[in-house]
């Protein structure tokens, strides 16, 4: 669409521009094939109206009129020409104009780049049309019944209406979206977390990266996801050598809650709301503790507020069991310890000296929307410190 044409638009749909801002393209949005029926037909009636009524009165008036008549004839068509373009301007039902800042819908609603969590095209019969994603979570499409020539605004999608070049205005868009969307935050927090934890990428496939950091006894391995919505953290560390411990942090469920109704104690770190909330069991329960830090603990609370934590570092062989308060060999400490049952295949230290080299961090998002643009980059760096924390801290317990 021409500058001219553009001003035009703008103009009579009465629509500010920002002094930094540039228009893409204009797509006019159209009424109903039925509503242009009934504006043709009024189009078609108006002239005969018109034709009548001048002609009409110059029979009536003589031949005197005559000469009025070819005076006014180009007054007349000039007349009809205006009421026609009228016709059309009405027929229209707005425009929806695409800046590389925003799109402004015929409502006049304003959508920034920034807000547009996809992009993406949808096929109709031969037709291809537009639709911005407005929230994170996949979005479900009803268009039944809709006229697809006219731009449809609901709270959660966008359906650009109208007569456009789909694929050539996504390819326009798109440089736009991605530089100031969702998904450009989150390339931006890959990036950062690359610098800030010394990562580089050893696998990309489809919308997933593999960070790796690697580290003297251990390498880091982050699933970084560059599509919305994000609803999991994951992290592994892979030691080079196996560790003779086992760690297992989850949250409290109602399985859990019943064995420690029945005596069954997990370790307590002495905060009240984590202990609560979280089952702690591990082979080492003075080691456990130690590794509740004050910026771990806030680290952890993060992790609740926003939905499930889940850490596992290889899991007692199965001869161990917890061993039950009501037990006559009950520990007087609060801290449970993990027993050794006897198993005649095997010694206890055989038993007890199972190594594992692998210890993995889960945080699972609550809320189906997953986590909002601004709260992946922190609650990452949160888990990947929390991460290098609990490997540096395993890493001291050696045979």
């Amino acid at each position: 669409m021409n500058e001219n044409k553009i001003q035009i638009l703008l103009k009579e749909h009465n629509i500010h521009i920002n002094i930094d801002e540039d228009v893409i393209d204009i797509v006019e949005n159209l009424k109903s094939d039925q509503f242009k029926f009934i504006t043709k037909t009024a189009e078609i009636l108006l002239g005969i109206g018109i034709f009548v009524l001048f002609n009409a009165s110059f029979i009536l008036l003589g031949f005197i009129a005559i000469i009025i008549y070819i005076v006014s004839v180009y007054s007349q068509w000039r007349l009809l020409e205006l009421l026609i373009n009228k016709l059309h301007f009405f027929q229209k039902k707005g425009i929806t104009v695409l800046t590389n800042q925003r799109v402004i819908l015929p409502s006049k609603r304003s959508i920034a780049w920034r807000n547009v969590y996809n992009l993406k095209k949808q096929v109709n019969g031969a037709d291809r049309f537009i639709v911005l994603d407005l929230e994170p979570f996949k979005v479900e499409y009803n268009l039944d019944g809709s006229f697809l020539d006219s731009t449809i605004e609901k709270d959660h999608f966008i359906f650009i209406g109208g007569k456009y070049d789909a694929e050539e205005l996504i390819k326009q868009i798109t440089p736009f979206w991605l530089d100031q969307g969702p998904i450009g935050s989150l390339e931006s927090d890959k990036k950062a977390l690359m610098d800030q934890f010394n990562l580089r990428v050893t696998r990309q496939q489809n919308h997933l990266s593999l960070l790796t950091g690697k580290h003297e006894d251990f390498t880091l391995n982050y699933t970084h996801v560059k599509q919305f919505p994000v609803r999991k953290l994951a992290i592994s560390v892979e030691f080079k050598q196996p560790i003779t411990a086992f760690l297992s942090i989850d949250k409290e469920n109602i399985g859990t809650q019943f064995q420690q109704a029945i005596g069954f104690k997990d370790i307590q770190i002495g905060q009240s709301h984590l202990d609560r909330e979280l089952r702690i069991l591990g082979s080492h329960p003075e080691f456990t503790q130690q590794l509740f830090t004050t910026e771990i603990m806030d680290n952890f609370e993060r992790f609740l507020a926003v939905g499930s934590l889940k850490i596992d570092f290889g899991a007692p062989v199965k001869q161990f069991q917890l061993k039950s308060a009501s037990s006559s060999n009950t520990d007087t400490e609060e801290v449970l310890d993990m027993q050794l049952a006897k198993d005649n295949s095997k010694t206890s230290n055989e038993l007890q000296h199972k190594g594992h080299s692998t210890l993995q961090l889960t945080v699972l998002i609550n809320n189906k929307s997953g986590l909002r643009t601004k709260s992946v980059l922190p609650l990452t760096e949160n888990l990947i410190e929390t991460a290098l924390h609990i490997a540096n801290q395993l890493n001291t317990i050696r045979d």
